[in-house]
């Protein structure tokens, strides 16, 4: 089986899609899979399905939603807002029939503003196999056990930005890292994965907005990629690409290029790396030689580029892109 990606805000079902093959496939435990670049290796998946063709079971939602399920072993998590409600929460479905296995919700009683095309909980959940993440916004973050007992959870502050969130949280070894905001309360901050204590947080130059209505911000999720025999993350935020070190937060390298406004998740390509905003901003490649100001080592730049909210995906030599309106480029 593979997970069929919820379509942005329009979907009110949750769809598993059966593969031809027999094998089973592998987890998929974060937004964009195991390596971030949203590409599997699963082979045998159907390229096409209707109502019924190769429709494994299917369970409607009581909401809209633009988070990603994930797969972890023989659970599918998945984090919800029921439409019209104050809640907030994580539901963990079986794998083969789709029966629900259990859910934790919270209610968030304060006004939380958001875009319509935004509902809460638009954050992937994250596993490592044996714990599952999940930021719930203003809500707070929450770290659950595989059967849904809460081992730690995490108050940091309200969301206020009038598009509302969308950044997943990450699990590099021993640190959850999340990508906090966007708005007032915007930062980075890394979570010890098993206690929920702070390891450290950052609050890099342009991140912040000075009011909520500011178009300024980030919804990008980071990505961890190993150069050499050493792994950075790449964090896409406004005006700014940087490579930081995980363990600490602290920039390897930055290349400028961004706009203010950032949607889209860092593509690695080799030892290239693409950035693409969003909603018609800019896109560029780098190639990093080494420390510090990498924007003299921009490949090209797009100052305007159709891609509009999703990621893309590399390829071989290309890069490919999707359009909300569903032509791919």
């Amino acid at each position: 089986m593979v997970v069929a990606r919820l379509a942005r805000c329009v979907s009110l079902l949750f769809v598993i899609v059966l593969a031809t093959s027999s094998a089973p496939a592998g987890d998929w435990r974060a937004w964009r899979g195991p390596l971030g670049t949203g590409i599997s290796d699963e082979r045998n998946a159907p390229t096409a399905w209707s109502e019924t063709e190769n429709v494994k079971w299917k369970v409607p939602l009581d909401g809209q939603g633009n988070s990603t399920p994930i797969v972890v072993g023989q659970r599918v998590f998945l984090t919800h807002s029921p439409a019209q409600s104050k809640a907030r929460g994580l539901r963990a479905y079986d794998r083969t029939s789709g029966e629900l296995v259990w859910k934790h919700e919270v209610e968030y009683a304060d006004q939380e503003p958001t875009h319509g095309t935004n509902p809460f909980c638009s954050a992937s959940p994250v596993s490592d196999g044996e714990r599952v993440v999940a930021w719930y916004g203003s809500a707070g973050l929450f770290c659950y056990d595989l059967e849904g007992k809460v081992l730690w959870q995490k108050d940091l502050g309200k969301v206020e930005h009038i598009w509302g969130y969308g950044s997943s949280p990450v699990i590099h070894e021993n640190l959850v890292i999340l990508p906090y905001g966007p708005g007032l309360n915007a930062f980075v901050i890394a979570l010890d994965k098993k206690s929920g204590d702070e390891v450290w947080r950052k609050e890099y130059p342009s991140q912040k907005s000075e009011k909520p209505e500011d178009y300024r911000g980030s919804w990008s999720t980071p990505v961890l990629h190993k150069f050499g025999d050493r792994t950075l993350m790449l964090l896409s935020l406004p005006e700014k690409l940087r490579a930081v070190d995980p363990a600490t937060g602290e920039d390897v390298w930055t290349c400028d290029g961004p706009s203010k406004l950032v949607y889209t998740s860092p593509l690695v390509a080799g030892e290239i790396v693409v950035t693409m905003c969003g909603y018609g901003g800019p896109a560029f490649a780098v190639k990093p030689t080494g420390e510090g100001d990498q924007t003299a080592n921009r490949l090209w730049l797009h100052e305007r580029n159709p891609q509009r909210v999703g990621s893309g995906v590399v390829v071989g030599d290309y890069l490919y892109i999707l359009h909300e309106s569903g032509a791919a480029w």
